[in-house]
C-alpha cells in the first residue's frame, strides 16, 4: 500500500494517486473540482476523515527533508476553504521519510530509501512527534553529530579514546528481573525445565532461582566468564544487548543466546526514554552515560525486526523492551492460546442427580475409582467438550485400565452425572471465543499458520468447527470486525450497560483490567491487537478503548488500591499507524484517577468502599468531575484550604489539635 499514516491520516504524493483504490481516487476529485482548485500548485495530498489537504513543497526531490510552503484545506462536511501560507515561518514544517509517499515507480525512490535507512541506523527518528519542523530537526541531527549531503548522511566522527565499561550496567538485585518474572508469570519458567542466563551479570536471578529449586545457570564474560554456556529449555539474555557498543558483537551476542535456546528466549532492552537520550552523548548508534558506559535505546519495532533478522522467528511483544522467542512452535502457540483465554471453571457437581443407564456392575466399578472420575469430570469442564484418550494424564488412563472401565464408559459418567450441562455450554462457548481470538491474532500478525498442532488444539478444532478452514473464516470475520465502527459502539455501549466500563463524554470506554476477559469479543479482539504492538497490555491498571479514532490507551497508576491513584505513565497505541507512544508523569504534571468506581466491576474488593468516596468527592460543588476532574494541585490546595485530608475511603476534618 502507497502512503504514510501520521495520526491516521494518510499522506500520498501526486504521481502516487494512481495507486489508490477508486473511493479515494473520486473523493480527491471531487474535492478538488467541488473547491476549484484545479490550477493550484500541490504535490502531497493528505486524506482526513472529514477533510482533504493539498500541501505544496516546492523541494520535494532536491531537498532531503523538504519544507512545506502551502496548504490548502477542503472541509469535506460543509465544502470550506482554508489557506495556510509558510514562507514567512521561521521554523515550518518538514517531510521525513519520502519514499513512503511515492510509488515503486518513481524515479528517486531508492534515493529516499537509502537516506531514511541511514538514519534509521543512528536512530535519530524516537520521539517522532518532536521532530516535525526544520529546527527541532536540526537540533536532533546536530545532537547526534549528524550532518545531511544531498540525501547522504555524513557520518558522525568517532569519539577518539572512549573506553566503554560494559561492567558497569550490571545491577545489584534484590528480586528477580522483570523478564524473568514474565517468564515465570506466563509460566513458561517452571521447576521442570532448565534456565540459562546468558550474560548474567552478578548472577542474582540465578542464585535466586537456583535457591528456590530450579535447574539455572549462567555465563557472563565479565563476573564468570569460566562459567560453561549450556543448551537450556528456557534462555534469557537480559539487557545486554543495549550495552554493547559494536554492532556485530551485538548481533553475534543474540544469535549466541538464540543458539542455547530449546524452546524459549527472553530479549530485553533499554525501551527510548526522552530524558535519558537529551542528556547523553551520541556515540555510534547509540549514547555514552556519565558512567562511561554505552547505552543503545530500541524502539519495540526496532528490538522486534532486530530479533527476526537474527533469529528468524516471529518473537511475541509481552512489555515494552522485552519479547519472547519460540524455538519450539508447539510452546509458542500453548502461550499464545493460554495468553487470551479465561480463567477454568471447578466441576458442578449435582449429587443427587440419578444414575443413568448404567449396568450394576461398572457403576460398582465408578463408584469405587470415583477420585479418577472426578478428575476426567474437571477436565471435560476446563475444556468445554468431551475428550481423546490421547489428551488425558497418563495416570488417569491407567487407573481407569486398573479399575477395568472403559473410557467412553467413563466419560459418558461424567457428562450424565458430574458435569451439569448448562455451565458445560458456557464453557464451550468461551472456550470457542478464546480459539477465535487467538487464530484472529494468528492473522493479524501475518504469520504462516504451523501445521503440526498441538494434540489439545486438534480436538478443540474437530470438536467446535470441524476443521482448520472453518476456524480460519470464523477469525477472519472477527478481526476485520475490529474495523467495524457501528460494531464497536454497540460492543462498548453492551459492556458499559452490564456495568463493564464506563463511557466518557469523548465516547472512549474505560475500564479496569480485571474487566478484560469479560468483554465483548469484537472488544477483546480490538485490545489483543493492541498487545501485539506494545505487549502484555493487562499489566495496565485501567484500558481506554477510543471507538472514534482507532486507538487504546493504558494507565499505569502509583499506587491504584487508593482511593485516588496517581498515574505514573499513559500508553496511546495507534492501531491505525501501528505506533505506539510513551508518556511518563510527575510531580510537575501531576494527575489524580477521579471517580475509580466507575471503572471497576461491581465485583471487585473495593467496589463499595471506592463508590462511597467517589460519592462523596462529587459533592464538592467547585469541582466537574464528569470528564477527568479537576487539575490535580488545584484539588490538593481546595483540600488544605477546607482543611480536609483523604482517609481510608474518605474526606476527612483535619484535626486541628
Amino acid at each position: 500500500m502507497v502512503g504514510k499514516k501520521v495520526s491516521g491520516d494518510l499522506y500520498v504524493h501526486r504521481s502516487a494517486i494512481k495507486f489508490l483504490d477508486a473511493d479515494q481516487k473520486s473523493l480527491i476529485s471531487t474535492a478538488i473540482k467541488s473547491a476549484n482548485l484545479q490550477r493550484v500548485a500541490w504535490n502531497i495530498i493528505r486524506l482526513s476523515n472529514d477533510n482533504v489537504a493539498l500541501l505544496n513543497y516546492p523541494g520535494f526531490d532536491e531537498e532531503a527533508f523538504p519544507t512545506l510552503m502551502h496548504s490548502i484545506r477542503i472541509d469535506l462536511l460543509d465544502g470550506s476553504v482554508s489557506r495556510r501560507d509558510f514562507k514567512t515561518y521561521t521554523n515550518p514544517p518538514i517531510l521525513h521519510r519520502k519514499e513512503l509517499l511515492v510509488g515503486d515507480d518513481y524515479p528517486q525512490r531508492a534515493k529516499f530509501a537509502a537516506l531514511t535507512k541511514s538514519l534509521d541506523e543512528f536512530d535519530v527518528f524516537y520521539d517522532a512527534h518532536k521532530i516535525g519542523f526544520r529546527q527541532q530537526w536540526k537540533n536532533r541531527l546536530s545532537l547526534h553529530g549528524i550532518l545531511i549531503e544531498g540525501h547522504k548522511v555524513t557520518k558522525q566522527a568517532k569519539i577518539i579514546g572512549t573506553v566503554i565499561n560494559r561492567h558497569k550496567t550490571a545491577l545489584i538485585r534484590y528480586k528477580l528481573s522483570q523478564p524473568v518474572q514474565l517468564l515465570m508469570r506466563h509460566k513458561l519458567l517452571t521447576k521442570e525445565n532448565s534456565f540459562f542466563d546468558y550474560g548474567c551479570g552478578r548472577g542474582d536471578d540465578v542464585d535466586t532461582l537456583e535457591s528456590e529449586g530450579f535447574r539455572a545457570a549462567g555465563w557472563d564474560p565479565h563476573y564468570a566468564p569460566k562459567n560453561k554456556t549450556t543448551k537450556s529449555d528456557i534462555v534469557n539474555i537480559g539487557f545486554v544487548l543495549n550495552v554493547i557498543e559494536n554492532g556485530t558483537e551485538r548481533r553475534d551476542a543474540l544469535k549466541r543466546a538464540w543458539g542455547l535456546t530449546k524452546k524459549v528466549l527472553a530479549v530485553s532492552v533499554m525501551p527510548p526514554q526522552a530524558a535519558a537520550i537529551e542528556n547523553a552523548k551520541p556515540y555510534k548508534d547509540g549514547f555514552l552515560t556519565t558512567r562511561e558506559t554505552f547505552q543503545k535505546y530500541f524502539s519495540q519495532d526496532q528490538l522486534r525486526n532486530f530479533i527476526i533478522s537474527e533469529t528468524n522467528s516471529a518473537p511475541v511483544a509481552v512489555a515494552p523492551g522485552i519479547f519472547f522467542a519460540f524455538a519450539d512452535e508447539i510452546v509458542k502457540q500453548e502461550f499464545l492460546i493460554s495468553r487470551y483465554a479465561r480463567e477454568t471453571h471447578r466441576v458442578v457437581e449435582f449429587k443427587g442427580k440419578r444414575e443413568k443407564n448404567l449396568v450394576p456392575d461398572t457403576r460398582d466399578k465408578i463408584l469405587k475409582a470415583r477420585p479418577i472420575i472426578e478428575h476426567l469430570a474437571e477436565e471435560i469442564i476446563r475444556l468445554g467438550r468431551g475428550l481423546h484418550p490421547d489428551e488425558v494424564a497418563p495416570e488417569t488412563m491407567d487407573g481407569l485400565k486398573a479399575e477395568r472401565i472403559p473410557f467412553k464408559a467413563a466419560e459418558a459418567y461424567c457428562l450424565e452425572n458430574l458435569c451439569d450441562k448448562e455451565t458445560l455450554e458456557k464453557i464451550s462457548a468461551e472456550r470457542q471465543d478464546d480459539l477465535s481470538l487467538y487464530f484472529a491474532l494468528e492473522l493479524f500478525t501475518q504469520q504462516k499458520p504451523y501445521r503440526k498442532l498441538p494434540k489439545r488444539l486438534q480436538q478443540d478444532l474437530k470438536s467446535f468447527w470441524g476443521n482448520y478452514g472453518n476456524a480460519q473464516i470464523e477469525a477472519r470475520q472477527l478481526l476485520f470486525s475490529i474495523g467495524n465502527k457501528s460494531l464497536i459502539q454497540e460492543s462498548a455501549e453492551k459492556a458499559a450497560d452490564e456495568g463493564l466500563g464506563y463511557i466518557l463524554e469523548e465516547n472512549q470506554l474505560q475500564f479496569h483490567r480485571s474487566i478484560l476477559k469479560r468483554l465483548p469479543l469484537a472488544l477483546r479482539c480490538y485490545v489483543a491487537c493492541g498487545s501485539i504492538l506494545y505487549g502484555d497490555v493487562e499489566n495496565a491498571d485501567v484500558l481506554k478503548v477510543h471507538v472514534n479514532s482507532g486507538k487504546l490507551t493504558l494507565h499505569f497508576y502509583e499506587n491504584f488500591s487508593d482511593p485516588l491513584p496517581v498515574l505514573n505513565q499513559r500508553i496511546k497505541i495507534d492501531m491505525r499507524s501501528q505506533s505506539v507512544r510513551l508518556f511518563n508523569y510527575g510531580e510537575s504534571d501531576k494527575q489524580y484517577l477521579f471517580m475509580k468506581s466507575l471503572f471497576l466491576p461491581e465485583i471487585h474488593e473495593d467496589y463499595i468502599k471506592q463508590s462511597k468516596f467517589d460519592q462523596q468527592v462529587s459533592k464538592i460543588k467547585e469541582f466537574d468531575f464528569s470528564l477527568y476532574g479537576p487539575d490535580a494541585k488545584y484539588f490538593d490546595s481546595h483540600l488544605k484550604e477546607n482543611q480536609l485530608q483523604i482517609g481510608d475511603f474518605s474526606l476527612e476534618m483535619i484535626n486541628s489539635d
